[in-house]
């Protein structure tokens, strides 16, 4: 129960509206199954541009209004249902469609109609885990899975691609487990995999290529890179197991490892999700707990002098 409970609490907790400010008090807003939430597992946690928060659980999508909680689950007698409960991933593109990654399949749900439908794209996708979703400049989205690479859908013109482990393992991806996926301010698309790299999309060659996680300087290594995202200056935050953080300087082209000293992690297990809410300030959802990493100076990576907030359920 008290890994459930830091779960939920890791998930709700990186969405900007439910955390006041950097200030030394900060109030926590709980919701589970007490006040609506089918589950107390929340996997994912989204606001989309209207406002409403919406939650991918272990029991179906929920939708809160700061007044109540709706919540959408499979129907084996509905094919216009969501196709699986487990949902792990939830996106609104620049159309305003929701896309739902769950763990059998992604949905494009209709708030209209509450309806969702499977994307018309010539890939079995009822299928795949998804576990990450974004849009490029273009208008086409990227899904990351875990076991079946990465997939790209135009949803405009129903074509689609699939990137898998790479056989040669001189480029492309070492994987077929891709946990997360991002595209950044000037329309690269970034993934990371199971291992120890980050990966950028090149349009030329239409192929990922690789950038190993490594502070060349501390002689860290990230070998199970599992979360990821952007900061206000369109660089790069990768974490994973047991290896601290890392930043990546999409200028530079080197890491900078942080929360990992001679004595070992200072988070120990995996590190699920971060999020930047404002510049400098890290919020991190992790087996430890949650934790706010401070860099002084908003955001400047040159400053040696940083702090770490910690906080983890009690009883």
């Amino acid at each position: 129960m008290r890994k459930i409970c830091i779960s939920l609490l890791s998930s709700v907790l990186l969405c900007t509206c439910l955390v006041q400010s950097f200030a030394d008090e900060r109030k926590f807003l709980y919701l589970n199954v007490e006040n609506g939430l089918r589950s107390n597992s929340v996997e994912c946690v989204f606001q989309d541009k209207s406002g409403m928060m919406w939650f991918g659980t272990h029991d179906g999508l929920s939708m809160y209004d700061t007044y109540s909680i709706k919540t959408w689950r499979h129907d084996a007698n509905d094919v216009n249902s969501l196709g699986n409960n487990c949902v792990y991933s939830i996106f609104e593109d620049s159309k305003g469609r929701m896309w739902t990654g769950t763990e059998r399949g992604i949905y494009i749900f209709d708030r209209n109609t509450e309806m969702f439908a499977v994307p018309d794209c010539g890939f079995g996708m009822k299928n795949i885990h998804v576990h990450s979703i974004a849009e490029d400049k273009r208008g086409r989205i990227w899904i990351a899975s875990l076991g079946d690479g990465v997939f790209c859908i135009d949803p405009e013109t129903s074509e689609a691609r699939n990137w898998r482990r790479s056989q040669d393992g001189t480029s492309g991806l070492n994987s077929d487990y891709s946990p997360r996926i991002l595209v950044d301010a000037i329309g690269n698309v970034w993934c990371i995999t199971s291992g120890s790299y980050l990966y950028r999309f090149d349009e030329c060659s239409s192929d990922f290529t690789p950038v190993p996680i490594r502070d060349d300087v501390k002689g860290i290594t990230e070998k199970n890179a599992f979360s990821m995202c952007l900061d206000w200056e369109g660089n790069i935050w990768v974490a994973g197991w047991d290896s601290g953080i890392f930043h990546y300087n999409t200028e530079t082209g080197l890491f900078t490892n942080y929360l990992y000293t001679s004595s070992g992690p200072l988070l120990k297990g995996r590190v699920h999700v971060m999020k930047e809410l404002e510049p400098g300030h890290i919020c991190i959802g992790s087996d430890h707990g949650i934790s706010f990493f401070e860099i002084p100076g908003g955001g400047n990576r040159n400053n040696l002098l940083w702090k770490l907030h910690v906080w983890r359920l009690v009883g």
